[in-house]
């Protein structure tokens, strides 16, 4: 497993904690509900939304952000007072994103004159753009994928690292330019792996028939849910919820993995290994 793949695995662990951990939020088309200010949030899957139509002034023509669709855009609308702190980290970023063709701009009320700007700068005279993605206080950052869909946002002045938060994960689902058999969401995690990633909230399910859970010992924290019998309705509605399935025999555990990829699960893993490899790993316990 890949240092990018166990780092969007805890993204999106992040992004469907728990409602004490992160509470549930009402999103409208666009809109960015209050954000704890120098905290990047992770929209879950259930509030992605279409970023709103924007059309802004820059450079003697017109920035469409429907026109960006294809491309990652990442927005810091930030005022003439802050204008100055959110470029230095903003230039970082977009150096580190050229290989990824990701625009990053500046929506700003009004441009200096005679201001040379290493990155664009839109103008929102009006506070159109501020309106259409709720800033409140600025400055407020959102990361649009590929697909225009709003997927995080980050308020206060932007540190690249916390604005990579957000980013990363869309680059990692972005990946698969690889074959098309071979699918990052069925990546085998080594048992030492899984108790954390569980602890965070990932799904560990264990698909072995119950005359083997008998015979070889129940898995400490499983959901028992024997291949034969899965369906959709056994798991979590939130098709965002990473999935950890386990079996004696690994192409059970991957079989299981591909049926729920194929019901719409994003995040979807196997154990290298089985129960014992669990047990010797010291993440889980076989109790007989």
């Amino acid at each position: 497993m890949t240092a990018r793949t166990l780092f969007a695995l805890s993204v999106l662990l992040g992004a469907c904690a728990s409602p004490e951990e992160q509470p549930p939020q009402s999103v409208r088309p666009g809109r960015a509900p209050a954000t704890p200010a120098g905290r990047p949030v992770v929209l879950s899957l259930d509030d992605l939304a279409p970023a709103p139509a924007l059309a802004l002034p820059y450079d003697g023509g017109t920035f469409d952000l429907a026109a960006q669709r294809g491309q990652l855009v990442v927005l810091t609308l930030a005022d003439g007072e802050a204008l100055a702190q959110v470029l230095a980290p903003l230039v970082a970023l977009a150096d580190d994103l050229v290989a990824d063709e990701a625009v990053v701009a500046v929506v700003t009320p009004e441009v200096p004159a005679g201001f040379d700007a290493p990155l664009p700068l839109l103008a929102d005279a009006d506070g159109a753009a501020a309106r259409a993605f709720g800033a409140g206080a600025l400055p407020l950052t959102v990361v649009v994928d590929r697909n225009g869909l709003v997927r995080g946002r980050h308020r206060g002045v932007p540190t690249q690292a916390a604005v990579m938060e957000i980013v990363d994960l869309v680059l990692v689902e972005d990946e698969p330019a690889l074959p098309a058999d071979l699918d990052l969401a069925l990546t085998p995690i080594p048992p030492a792996e899984v108790h954390a990633l569980v602890a965070d909230g990932a799904v560990l399910v264990d698909v072995r028939p119950a005359a083997v859970r008998v015979r070889e010992g129940t898995v400490d924290g499983a959901a028992a849910l024997p291949l034969a019998d899965l369906g959709p309705d056994d798991l979590p509605a939130n098709l965002g919820v990473p999935l950890i399935f386990v079996a004696s025999d690994t192409e059970d555990a991957r079989r299981a993995a591909e049926q729920a990829h194929d019901w719409g699960y994003s995040a979807v893993f196997l154990v290298d290994g089985g129960p014992d490899d669990l047990r010797d790993a010291r993440v889980d316990r076989v109790v007989g």
